[in-house]
This record gives structure tokens, sequence and C-alpha cells, in this order.
């Protein structure tokens, strides 16, 4: 009895153990097949390796305003005589805004400057005698004794003969070529030299020499046919020459004398009514300057706190200035972007008032020394705005997108597609039997655009996959 229970205890036992060994190996081989089945992925998610641009950017809020404001006032005290604008109106550069009432001040400059004018017109009179004594002499020099002479000497042929008073400052020569033709006295002429042009010879009559006073006779008894002549100006060949230039000389030499005296030795009544009369015009310009405010630039006028015939005193502000000529833009970079952004960084630039709208802008400064907000250092970042228009304004919201990085041409693809696994990065490569390989890659630039540059790893024209979806 024993050993029949014993028997079957003992198969009940093969038997069990049987099926625990063979639903173990069952269980290992499906685990086999699933671990080693590849994956497959929906195909609508897969990417094609190509090249970007990748751009890094930092975008940061800020606020608009003129790089011309001024807050404008009189420099002496008075009342207001005029107020040549109103709030809101455009004015240009130089431009009287508003005067004090100064109608002393400017009798007073009417008489000092009619003082300046006779002194200085004493002072002249020597001056305008010795300039004319010269250029008389000068005058005379070159137009005294002129005379043609032949450029090929000729026998028996009378020279034309040159009359008149030779009205030009310049010196130098007529020269003058004869030709046959129809006139009456059977020959024309060309002239050049100081001036230039053509004339009809005349045998009964002077006839013009140009523009400049001389005149030109021909002789009825020679024949001038081909011939060629000089009229030099001054005639350093005539007797007179030396005579005239010395008289010239001494008339330079005398007005130099006088001149000179006359700066050394000015009387010291005529000296000083001058300086007497400049000092006194001088002071009452500045008087007059300072009852006058002006434009310091083009602008606009801001808020004007007085009215006309009201009282000011001298340095109270009178009214603001805004200039519209360029806008910038003020950021507040915090610590952590700053050492991204350089001077010269091409900004996108959007205002709240025009969200759809764009300009573009360049970084003009950046402060050298941080100041805080909220326990933050951050550092005052300057926009220029390079395509402002009519639509800007200043003190208007902005927000101001930073180009601080861009490469272009570059293997990239989305961040997306990263698998960061501890130090290493990897993608998802479908290969040539559309099985997915997991490939270690090198990255680089990290675009605010959502691409990585990638330096290593994948080759254009790889195709990747941006996240997993088994299918069964």
């Amino acid at each position: 009895m024993v050993n029949i229970n014993f028997r079957e205890k003992y198969k009940q036992y093969k038997k069990q153990l049987f099926w625990g060994l063979t639903g173990g190996i069952i269980l290992v081989l499906i685990i086999v097949i699933i671990v080693t089945k590849p994956k497959q992925y929906d195909v609508s998610e897969s990417l094609t390796v190509g090249r970007h641009t990748v751009v890094e950017s930092v975008s940061i809020t800020g606020r608009v305003r003129t790089s011309d404001r001024a807050e404008l006032a009189f420099n002496a005290s008075g009342r207001i005589a005029s107020l040549a604008v109103r709030e809101g109106m455009k004015v240009k550069k130089g431009a009287t805004l508003a005067t004090l009432e100064m109608g002393s001040l400017y009798a007073q400059r009417e008489d000092a400057l009619a003082a300046l004018a006779i002194a200085q017109a004493d002072a002249a009179t020597n001056r305008l005698e010795q300039d004319t004594l010269v250029a008389d002499a000068y005058q005379e020099m070159l137009a005294t004794g002129l005379e043609a002479y032949a450029v090929l000497q000729q026998s028996n042929v009378v020279p034309p003969t040159i009359s008149g008073f030779y009205k030009g400052k310049d010196e130098g020569e007529y020269r003058i070529e004869i030709y046959d033709s129809s006139a009456d006295s059977g020959y024309s002429y060309r002239y050049s030299g100081i001036e230039s042009g053509r004339g009809t010879a005349w045998i009964d009559a002077p006839a013009p020499l140009g523009t400049q006073g001389l005149y030109i006779q021909f002789d009825d008894e020679t024949r001038y046919s081909n011939s060629e002549w000089v009229v030099p100006v001054p005639n350093k060949r005539s007797s007179q020459f030396v005579r005239l230039q010395s008289a010239y000389n001494q008339a330079l030499a005398a007005r130099d004398r006088v001149l000179g005296n006359e700066s050394e030795n000015m009387s010291v009544r005529t000296k000083a009514m001058i300086n007497q009369a400049e000092a006194r015009v001088r002071s009452l310009n500045a008087q007059i300057n300072e009852g006058v405010i002006t434009a310091p630039f083009a602008g606009t006028v801001g808020g004007i706190i007085f009215e006309k015939g009201e009282n000011v005193q001298s340095g109270e502000v009178a009214m603001t200035l805004v200039g519209e000529k360029k806008f910038e833009i003020v950021l507040s970079v915090p610590e952590i972007d700053i050492a991204k952004v350089a001077l010269g960084d091409p900004v996108l630039i959007t205002l709240d008032a025009y969200a759809d709208v764009a300009w573009e802008g360049v970084i003009e400064k950046i402060a050298p020394v941080e100041t805080y907000s909220d326990g933050v250092p951050i550092y005052e970042t300057t926009v220029s705005i390079t395509d402002a228009d009519e639509r800007i304004r200043s003190g208007m919201s902005a927000r101001a997108t930073i180009e601080t990085q861009r490469i272009e041409n570059v293997i990239a693809v989305p961040t997306y597609a990263l698998q960061q696994k501890k130090k290493t990065t990897s993608v998802s490569v479908i290969t040539a039997d559309d099985e997915i390989e997991e490939r270690l890659v090198t990255t680089g630039l990290r675009g605010s655009d959502g691409y990585v540059e990638i330096k290593e790893g994948l080759v254009e024209g790889d195709k990747i996959i941006g996240s997993e979806t088994p299918q069964e």
C-alpha cells in the first residue's frame, strides 16, 4: 500500500516537472522572440537628414525711446515774448522755439554794429586806396606799348597796328594767323592765346581784337597772306616796359609799407573804437542768445510748460523736444545671456502695437557695468532701429530677438530626434534593411529655431526617426 502511494506521487512529480520545464522553455523562447524581433516604426515619422541654417538667438523685451530728447530752458529770466511752436509740432534743427522780451537789447546791438562799421570803414580807407594804386599800375604795364611782331621775319612788311587799351587781367599773348578771304581787304584772321576767335581784316579802320579793348588795323599796301603775328601782353620788347614795370613794383612796395605801418601803427583811437565795438556786439549777442530757445536737433515739441506773457526764471524748463530722426530700443539683458550678445549683432524687432510687423535693428551699445533688477545683474543694451518709420513712437513696448550666432549649410536635425543617455547623444537611424540602428552623434550649435548642428555621426541623405512607435 505504501509502495503504491509512492509510485503515484513520483509519477505526479515527474509530470509536474515536465510541464514546468516545458513552460519555462516556452517562456524563454517568447522573450527571445520579443527581444530579437525587429521594431517597426511609423514611416510617416521618418526624416531625411539635410543641410540647414542654424540660428541661435536671445529674445528680450524692452521699450522704444528716441536717441535725442532734451528739456529746454532760457538762460536768462524775463517775460516770454513769443512761442513759435505748439505741442506736437515738428521743427528743424536750429529753429527758434521761444523768445523773451529783449527790445532794448536789439536796439543796443544795432547801435554797436553801426559803430563797428564806421570804425572798420575808417581803417579800410587806406587799404582800398593802396589796392587801387597797385591795380592801376599793373593795368598800365599790361596795356601800354602793345605791338604786333611777325613770327617769321619778313622784309618790307608793315606790321598790323594795335590800338585801344587792354582791360584784361591776364598776362600772355594774342597769336594772329592771317589768311586770304572774300573780305573787302582780301584777308581774315584767327587769333588764339589770351582769347580765341576770328575777325575780318580792315584797312580803313581798326577792327576789334577779342573783347578786352584791343583793336587791329592792317596796312592797305602790304600783303599779309598766310602770315603769323604775335602780340605779347605785357610788351616786354617795348622801350616803355622797364619804366612801367618799375612803377608797378614801386606801387607794390608802397602798399606793403603803408599797410604794414597801418597794421603796426594804426591810431590808438581807431584800434580802440574797433575793439570796443566788437566787444560790445559780442556781449549783446550773448545776452540776446540767452533769451532765445532754439531746437538743438530736429524733432517734435513735447510739453510746453509756460505761455506767452508769463515770467520765467533762468534755467527753468520751458518745454521738451523729442527727436524723431533716430529711434532705439533699450533692453535689460540678464547676466546669463550677455556673453552671447555682441556689438553689431542683427536684431529683429516687434512692437506690441503692431504685432504682425517686424523692423530690423543692430546692437549699438552695451553697458560695461551691470545694474541690478530684483537682485539679478543686468546690462543695459541699446538697439538702433535701422528702418524706423512714422508708426514708431517713443515709449512703445517692444520685443527684440537678437541673433547671437548663425551657421549656414550644415548637417542639422530637429532637437526632438536626439536621444540623451548619460553622457552620450544618439539618433535612431533607419538602415537600408529598414531596421533601426542607434548611432552616436556629436552635436554643435543648438539653434533657437529647434535645429541642432550635427558635426559627426550623420551624413546628408540619412533617414532618421523622431520618436519610436512600435507596431504589433
